[in-house]
C-alpha cells in the first residue's frame, strides 16, 4: 500500500502555501479573500459548469489543509457547499448569483445551522406565506464583513435544507474576548428571520441519519476535515520548532521525553488523520459512497486536533497562552472549528448507525 501524497496535489498544496504566506492571520479574512482569489483557488473545485477547473473534493480538501495550516480564516468551505448544491445551475437558479460571485473569488459564504439539523434536535422551522420562519439563532464565524450565510434549517416534514441569507441577516455577538489576546470567540450569529423558498438551493434530506441525497453535507465535512487537519498540522510544527530550538538546563526542550513523546504521539494521530481524510475525498471524486467515510474522517480529525494544539500550547509553556505565541492562535480557532458541524461524539453515533445500516443490507443481499 502506498501512502504517499499523490504529487500532484503535494504540488497544489505548495502553489497555495506560497500564494497564501502574505495573508495575514486573524479575525478579518479579507486578506485571506484575496490571496486565493489571486490563485484562482476557489475555481479548482468547482464544477466547469460554474467557470471551475472540476479537479474534485481531493484538491478542494489540500486548500482547506492550507487554510489551516496557518490558521487563517476558513473563507472556502461554506462557499464550496453552495457550489456544490449548484454544479449545474442556470443564471435564473436560486443562489446562481452567489455561486458564480463564490468561484470567482468575490464573494465568502459561511455555513450556519448544520451542527444542529443535522443532530436532529433543531426546531422546525415554521411555514410563512413565502417560505419558512426560522425559529432560532444560528452561530457563524465572522470571517468577512460581507459574508452571505448557507444556512440549514428543518422544515416541517423533517426534511433539512439548505438557503443562501444575505449578510444583512447577521450580526456580531457580545461576548467576552480571550483575555491573552482580545480576540473574540464564535462572534456573529443569523438572527431568526423569513425564508423565501427562492432562497432555497437545495437538501440534506431526512431522517437519522440524514439520507443526504446529492452528498452535500459529507462533502462538506470532508472538507471541514481537511480545514482542522491543516490546524493540527500548522500548530504541530511550530511546537517542534520551538522545542527543537529553545535551551534549558542545558539541553534542547525536545531533549525531554515528557516533551518529545506527546508530540510524536500526536504526528503519528495525524497521519492516520491524514489518511482518514484524503480516502474520504478519494472515494467521492470515484464516485463511490463515502457519508460514513466523510463522518469518521471529520470525527477523528476534530478529536486528534484539539489534542494535538493542546499539547503544542504545553510545548511552548506559558508563553503558548500569550498573544506573542503564534501557536495561540490555533487555540482560539480550534475551539469553534472542531464542533462547528457536531460534536465528534455525535459523528461517531452516526457513522455507528450507517455500519449497522450497511451490515443490515449486506446480510439482507445474502439471503435474498
Amino acid at each position: 500500500m502506498d501512502l504517499a501524497s499523490d504529487p500532484v496535489l503535494e504540488r497544489i498544496a505548495g502553489t497555495v502555501r506560497d500564494g497564501l504566506s502574505a495573508a495575514a492571520a486573524g479575525p478579518d479574512g479579507s486578506a485571506t479573500l484575496a490571496a486565493l482569489a489571486d490563485l484562482d483557488g476557489f475555481a479548482f473545485a468547482a464544477s466547469m459548469e460554474l467557470g471551475g477547473f472540476d479537479l474534485g473534493l481531493s484538491c478542494g480538501v489540500t486548500i482547506a489543509v492550507e487554510l489551516g495550516r496557518r490558521a487563517l480564516p476558513d473563507v472556502y468551505t461554506g462557499g464550496m457547499l453552495v457550489a456544490d448544491a449548484l454544479p449545474e445551475a442556470g443564471d435564473e437558479a436560486p443562489g446562481a448569483d452567489v455561486a458564480a460571485a463564490v468561484v470567482a473569488g468575490k464573494q465568502v459564504v459561511v455555513a450556519a445551522g448544520l451542527d444542529r439539523a443535522t443532530a436532529g434536535d433543531a426546531a422546525p422551522a415554521e411555514p410563512s406565506p413565502g417560505g419558512w420562519r426560522l425559529p432560532e439563532v444560528l452561530t457563524v464565524d465572522d470571517v468577512h464583513p460581507d459574508a452571505a450565510v448557507c444556512a440549514a434549517f428543518r422544515a416541517g416534514d423533517g426534511e433539512v435544507l439548505l438557503a443562501v441569507l444575505p449578510a444583512t441577516l447577521w450580526r456580531p455577538l457580545a461576548r467576552p474576548a480571550f483575555p491573552w489576546s482580545g480576540h473574540a470567540p464564535s462572534p456573529a450569529a443569523v438572527a431568526p428571520g423569513e425564508i423565501a423558498s427562492g432562497q432555497v438551493i437545495g437538501s440534506l434530506g431526512a431522517g437519522r441519519p440524514l439520507t443526504d441525497p446529492a452528498g452535500l453535507l459529507a462533502r462538506h465535512r470532508v472538507r471541514q476535515a481537511g480545514y482542522l487537519l491543516g490546524l493540527g498540522l500548522g500548530a504541530h510544527a511550530l511546537a517542534v520548532a520551538h522545542a527543537a530550538g529553545r535551551r534549558q538546563f542545558d539541553r534542547y526542550v525536545l531533549d525531554n521525553q515528557a516533551v518529545a513523546f506527546p508530540l510524536a504521539k500526536a504526528k503519528i494521530d495525524l497521519e492516520a488523520a491524514r489518511l482518514l481524510v484524503y480516502r474520504a475525498a478519494w472515494l467521492a471524486d470515484a464516485g463511490e459512497p463515502f457519508a460514513r467515510e466523510a463522518a469518521e474522517a471529520l470525527a477523528w480529525t476534530a478529536e486528534v486536533t484539539l489534542r494535538t494544539v493542546r499539547t503544542s500550547v504545553q510545548a511552548h509553556g506559558a508563553r503558548g497562552l500569550t498573544v506573542a505565541a503564534p501557536v495561540h492562535r490555533f487555540f482560539e480557532v480550534v475551539r469553534a472549528a472542531a464542533t462547528r458541524l457536531g460534536p465528534p461524539g455525535a459523528l461517531w453515533r452516526e457513522s455507528a448507525l450507517r455500519r449497522l445500516a450497511e451490515d443490515h443490507t449486506a446480510v439482507a443481499e445474502r439471503q435474498s
